[in-house]
């Protein structure tokens, strides 16, 4: 769990952008685009006159550096950022600066040079109260800018920056010794200039080699800008950062220096990119053209994970978003201990590894919160609601009920694991494979049963170990064969959990055993939907895109497919944990394409079908696995699924192992009330499940009588507590009604 931490902690979502990291003063750019994209000049204004200062002098004057590495450039052209701000500049209605009523502080600091650098120190400063005094050698203020720019421009900027501002300025004054100022200043910039003077400060120093600002061997004293061979801009910057190293010194005494402007990290997918005719105009850009010139902006952010990961964009985080509300619900600060904040969206995720698969630094986000999900259920604070009825699916395919292992001898070459859903799905996807299994190879063993996927999802690894051993025992029992896999999470779990057992998907040891498919399609156009759990075998994708042109289909491949891949909804507990964004992700996956999908695990099939999207299982290709019928089953139905086929491998391949055939239960008939039979389904309430609270209320007469006559009885199963509203009838009981919740009955 710590390594999944560091690891998600390393991600580069808040790394500067392109443009910002180029710039010298590494202000918002992205912000400040974002704001003019709305037409908000006044606050896009506000975001660039405080991060620079003097926003008219840098407007007029800056080369825009960002311009060099906009990622724009190479597509169409990059952003104007110049225009943009002076856009800002002349559409923002209030250009006065902020008016900062703090209290004045004691410190005086003495800067020397009234020059961009130095009057940028000042001002900043001045907006915290300290006293300030400017020692300029010359009768002007303003230094290389009188080369430069109109003096109405840069004087009226100067003047209105500092319009809120006290200090104190002396003109035509030449300071010879910086160190004598501390006298009487706690503290001194040195801007003197370009070849200004260095108070023998920088003797023996290669200047070039400098970091500017350069904090110098005399406590107290600070030096930069042009001084140190600054551009214009740069030099401004300085003043601006050289402000925030005095203020550290005056409030600990320790001289640093600014450390070197770290490189951003930020990288920018190709897809991000299309392309925008740029704005050209001669003038200064209109108001509509400044907001479709910002509106090219791409807002450069390494959100590769966010665009592509659905859980990112419907719950609209950012994996160090998702670090702080785990780590919150994990060891939650409140008083009762109690932390829900991200309970939810733990239990939402899929797991499917798309965020890893995007991220530049492979930054796997559902490991994360898969490891996160363990934690909160070790510590018995996951809601058991979130998992419960797949824990219990799982404890059927484990049962006596379904589960199985039939072999020809004690040294199968082969065993073929379908896995608990497949047969659910449709009992002649297990019927029809084996049958073609053994007449390729009759010592081909059967092994119905789970690979354990409900318990990893549940974050309940004891019994997910408990699973494992199981399966290693029953492998090296029968002397380690080759395990044919039908179902991609149980490839995944295998790999993952059992890599020690010799796997091989169903499809790929079909090609290899050269059995083939039946025609089914004359150059119908469909598209093939890779489940998220084979995104690492890129040989068996390629076998079933080879199998659906074998079968005569025309193959189009989905936006998302092969390594990305998305989940179809049933990975992790995304349909008891969040049904909205279950059903907001399905019609997300069943969009991507008007085709026909074709699939190769049956959960994506039911899923797409359930929807009403023409789902075709790729096991339906070949002879004898076609499905019985195009409905999905229900929860009921799965259960039967199940059992039948364990029946049925009994009867046709394994007879002398009959005894392990359970006698059908004797149920009661109950007759179900129109449309409760689709209620039962969708909240999870099996037959059995009402039996048994009807058989406890006749049998200890604890019930309720209505006013319509009907009885209610309740029983405590597991974890929930389930109500029937039924009446006893001469051959069973008709059910009007059934429901369960999360309640405790007490005497």
């Amino acid at each position: 769990m710590e390594e999944a931490k560091k690891r998600i902690k390393a991600c580069w979502e808040k790394e500067e952008p392109f443009c910002a990291s180029s710039c010298p003063f590494h202000y918002d750019i992205r912000e400040f685009t974002a704001r003019l994209k709305r037409g908000s000049f006044n606050s896009a204004f506000r975001t660039f006159a405080n991060g620079v200062g003097f926003p008219a002098i840098v407007a007029a004057l800056c080369d825009c550096s960002c311009r060099t590495v906009c990622p724009r450039q190479g597509s169409d052209a990059a952003i104007d950022m110049q225009q943009l701000e002076r856009s800002a500049l002349d559409y923002a209605v209030n250009t006065k600066p902020n008016s900062y009523n703090l209290p004045p502080k004691a410190a005086k600091i003495a800067i020397i040079g009234a020059g961009l650098s130095g009057l940028a120190c000042a001002l900043r400063l001045c907006n915290k109260k300290y006293q300030v005094t400017v020692f300029e050698e010359s009768e002007q203020v303003g230094g290389k800018l009188w080369n430069y720019l109109p003096p109405d421009l840069f004087l009226a900027d100067i003047k209105k920056q500092f319009m809120y501002e006290e200090y104190t300025l002396h003109l035509n004054t030449k300071i010879t010794d910086a160190a004598a100022l501390l006298d009487e200043y706690q503290a001194v910039y040195v801007a003197t200039g370009i070849n200004g003077a260095g108070f023998g400060l920088l003797d023996g120093l290669d200047r070039a080699q400098l970091v500017a600002p350069y904090a110098s061997h005399l406590p107290g004293v600070f030096l930069g800008g042009s001084l140190l061979g600054a551009t214009d801009m740069d030099a401004l910057a300085q003043g601006l950062q050289v402000a925030n190293l005095i203020e550290a010194y005056l409030k600990t005494g320790n001289m640093k220096g600014a450390k070197p402007h770290k490189p951003t990290n930020m990288q920018l997918a190709s897809d991000a990119l299309s392309y925008l005719e740029p704005v050209i105009a001669e003038q200064p850009f209109t108001k509509e053209q400044a907001i479709a010139e910002a509106q090219r902006c791409l807002g450069c952010r390494c959100d590769a994970c966010y665009r592509h990961c659905p859980l990112m964009n419907y719950f609209e985080k950012f994996p160090l978003r998702i670090a702080d509300e785990v780590a919150v619900t994990i060891d939650p600060g409140t008083l009762d201990g109690n932390g829900t904040v991200a309970t939810r969206l733990i239990a939402t995720c899929s797991q499917c590894g798309l965020c890893a698969e995007v991220c530049p630094q492979q930054i796997d986000v559902g490991d994360f919160l898969r490891k996160s999900h363990q934690v909160m259920q070790t510590k018995e604070a996951m809601p058991w609601a979130f998992h419960d009825f797949w824990l219990r699916d799982m404890a059927d395919a484990r049962s006596e009920n379904s589960s199985f292992l039939g072999s020809p001898n004690w040294q199968p070459p082969y065993i073929f694991f379908p896995g608990c859903q497949l047969g659910a799905s449709e009992p002649r996807y297990v019927l029809g494979v084996y049958k073609l299994l053994h007449e390729a190879d009759p010592d081909t063993a059967i092994w119905l049963g789970c690979c354990g996927a409900p318990a990893v999802w549940a974050g309940d690894m004891p019994l997910s170990e408990e699973v494992n051993r199981e399966i290693k025992a029953v492998w090296e029992s029968y002397n380690k064969p080759l395990v044919i896999l039908a179902c991609p999470t149980c490839r995944e779990i295998f790999a993952q959990y059992l890599p020690e057992i010799e796997t091989v998907f169903l499809l790929d040891h079909f090609a290899k055993r050269d059995i083939k498919p039946s025609p089914a399609a004359n150059g119908e156009k469909i598209a093939i939907f890779d489940p998220c759990a084979m995104r690492q075998w890129e040989k068996s994708r390629q076998n079933v895109r080879d199998l659906a042109q074998e079968a005569g289909f025309a193959v189009q491949e989905l936006p998302y497919h092969g390594t990305r891949a998305q989940c179809c909804s049933f990975g992790g507990q995304m349909d008891t944990a969040n049904p909205p964004y279950k059903e907001w992700l399905v019609k997300q996956r069943i969009q991507a394409s008007s085709l026909p999908y074709l699939v190769y695990c049956s959960n994506c099939r039911d899923i797409f079908a359930k929807d009403g999207k023409e789902a075709i299982h790729a096991l339906e290709l070949y002879n004898g696995c076609m499905r019985e019928t195009e409905q999905t089953p229900g929860i009921e139905q799965r259960l039967l699924n199940r059992h039948k086929v364990k029946e049925e491998i009994i009867k046709r391949y394994f007879p002398q192992q009959a005894e392990e055939l359970l006698p059908a239960a004797a149920l009661p008939v109950l007759h179900l009330a129109p449309g409760l039979a689709e209620k039962l389904d969708r909240e999870r309430i099996f037959l059995a499940d009402i039996t048994a609270v009807i058989a406890a209320s006749e049998k200890e007469r604890y019930r309720l009588r209505k006013a319509s006559g009907h009885y209610v009885g309740h029983q405590e199963i597991g974890y929930m507590t389930y109500w029937v509203e039924y009446l006893p009838e001469d051959d069973g009981y008709s059910v009007f009604n059934a429901y369960a919740h999360r309640m405790k009955i007490t005497p």
